[in-house]
């Protein structure tokens, strides 16, 4: 098995707040697979048309099992799950928009990730 290095613990801590926000957040819930709101407004044909599906438990677990060595890295999921629900999802669509709120949100704390600690 190759080991891949983790991310600095200051990183590690920044992403695991910046995931713990949003989980605060009440439309949070679309974007967790683990969640039964998640499960009535994604159809089967979601993953099945999505190159790569990610979600926020994904990525919360990705964080936990260090599968991230850098912060860009961790952003392109956290992206990803922002971009897929766009793609999919009509604009005007409830989810269409809550994907669109919660990425400018999260691009807003992206900007300042700490690159030192």
């Amino acid at each position: 098995m190759t080991s891949f290095p983790k991310l600095p613990q200051y990183q590690h801590d920044w992403c695991l707040s910046i995931l713990n926000e949003i989980g605060k957040m009440h439309i949070s819930v679309f974007f967790d697979k683990t969640t039964p709101n998640y499960q009535q407004t994604h159809p089967k044909e979601f993953e099945s048309n999505t190159s790569e599906p990610m979600d926020l438990s994904t990525v919360r677990d990705n964080l936990r099992d260090e599968q991230y060595d850098t912060v860009l890295k961790w952003g392109h999921d956290m992206r990803l799950i922002f971009y897929n629900s766009m793609a999919f999802f009509e604009p005007g669509n409830p989810m269409h928009l809550m994907a669109e709120e919660l990425q400018k949100w999260f691009e807003k704390r992206y900007a300042n990730f700490p690159r030192s600690s």
